[in-house]
């Protein structure tokens, strides 16, 4: 269930308002997409404004309840600014005073200092004097800088995660929604506490290894981050429309042993899976079979909707030899099989998790794991979550095409224990 606003006026689940002059346009275009790799949602003039009177679509977006938070852009020529100096900036400033749960980011960008933005920002009717009371936050670099733009939004989470935790019931969990699939574009909703949009990475299931590496990983260890700072000792209720390899990567950043448990609502019937349930049998076995003597790569198939191992077979000019592979599937011969509870999901997990790491003690020679996949993406959450101290993990995405049914594997993220595993 969504989670309901629980104080007077702030629902903290709601958007950031993004206050801006349009000169900074190209530093604006580069923050929220920011935000909304990080799971903030936001209300910005270029992307929400419809059709209407601005300034009243102004005051409703800052007097609505579910705007939870604003970041104020502040440059030299907002000075020239009506809008900002008249409409935003006080309505900012009277909702941040207020101490419902609203925040507020006051960044001073374009070179602008301390001094000069006590001059612009004298708001009609207050005495108010942010530059004065206000700790604004200096915007390295004109224009601000790919870590500033960070740096600001790694603020804008921990400020968000700290306002739901202080308004949840202690043993209520944070909700994150995932989207990572060109055809998951997420509308804003209340309830969650992070919307993660990582849509504009992907074609169809498939993001560049510059996107996994550049933006997507290192967004979901902020936000690991934030939550264990932020909100700790919080529980994790996650869900979304994601492709396979971002289920592994998920379950990976949320690795068992980090302290802070996550679930996996599997969609459509809503069921909730986790580590954590007791274990019933899956009706999948594992099997070793080895290989290539020289080589210092594993293959682990896994093949619960389907027989993955065509496409790897297909997928071989691309692929390395292999020392061992390793072969999970449904006992008694049969082609798939069905997960129908958490139990049954967490005996498969913890199979392939367990097969894993005895392959690599059976051949210590192995250097590098190469996943392949069939299944629910609550399932490979969970083998995710037990890829930690196993070295590089390879994930790959299956790529089938009208002319050819049996289609290919091709490369996805790889996961490491450090950032120089390869």
């Amino acid at each position: 269930m969504a989670m309901s606003p629980v104080i007077a006026k702030t629902d903290p689940t709601g958007r950031c308002f993004v206050s801006y002059r349009s000169t900074r346009l190209g530093e604006i275009e580069r923050l929220v997409p920011c935000l909304h790799e990080h799971g903030i949602p936001t209300w910005q003039d270029r992307r929400n404004l419809a059709s209407e009177p601005t300034i009243e679509a102004i005051q409703r977006a800052l007097e609505c309840p579910s705007t939870s938070s604003a970041i104020l852009w502040l440059s030299g020529d907002v000075a020239a600014s009506r809008v900002i100096l008249d409409e935003e900036a006080p309505r900012i400033v009277k909702r941040a005073r207020a101490g419902d749960g609203f925040t507020a980011k006051l960044c001073l960008a374009n070179g602008l200092s301390f001094a000069a933005a006590s001059n612009i920002l004298k708001m009609p009717g207050t005495l108010e004097s942010p530059s004065k009371t206000w700790n604004l936050r200096t915007i390295d670099g004109d224009p601000a800088t790919d870590e500033a733009i960070l740096t600001v939004t790694k603020a804008a989470l921990s400020g968000r995660l700290s306002a739901i935790h202080a308004a949840l019931p202690p043993s209520e969990r944070l909700r994150i929604a995932f989207h990572a699939h060109a055809q998951a574009r997420p509308a804003f909703e209340t309830g969650y506490s992070l919307m993660v949009d990582w849509t504009r990475h992907f074609q169809l299931r498939h993001a560049s290894a510059d996107a996994w590496n550049g933006q997507i990983l290192p967004a979901l260890a902020s936000i690991l981050d934030a939550i264990r700072t932020a909100a700790p000792r919080r529980a994790v209720l996650a869900e979304g429309f994601v492709s396979i390899a971002s289920a592994f990567a998920i379950g990976r950043s949320f690795m068992e042993p980090c302290g802070i448990p996550i679930t996996w609502r599997q969609l459509p019937k809503g069921d909730e899976w986790t580590l954590s349930s007791l274990q019933s049998d899956s009706g999948f076995s594992a099997a070793l079979a080895s290989q290539d003597v020289s080589a210092s790569s594993l293959a682990v198939l896994v093949s619960i909707r389907g027989n993955v191992e065509p496409a790897v077979v297909a997928s071989q000019p691309a692929l390395p030899a292999f020392r061992a592979i390793l072969r999970v599937q449904p006992q008694h011969g049969q082609a798939t099989a069905h997960i129908e509870s958490s139990e049954q999901a967490s005996h498969l997990a913890r199979l392939v998790a367990d097969r894993i790491r005895e392959a690599r003690s059976t051949y210590p020679g192995i250097r590098t794991t190469h996943l392949f996949y069939s299944g629910p993406v609550g399932v490979a959450m969970m083998i995710g979550q037990q890829l930690n101290a196993l070295g590089p993990v390879q994930l790959y995405e299956h790529r089938q095409t009208p002319e050819d049914a049996v289609g290919s594997y091709v490369p996805a993220a790889l996961l490491c224990d450090s950032p120089n595993c390869v």
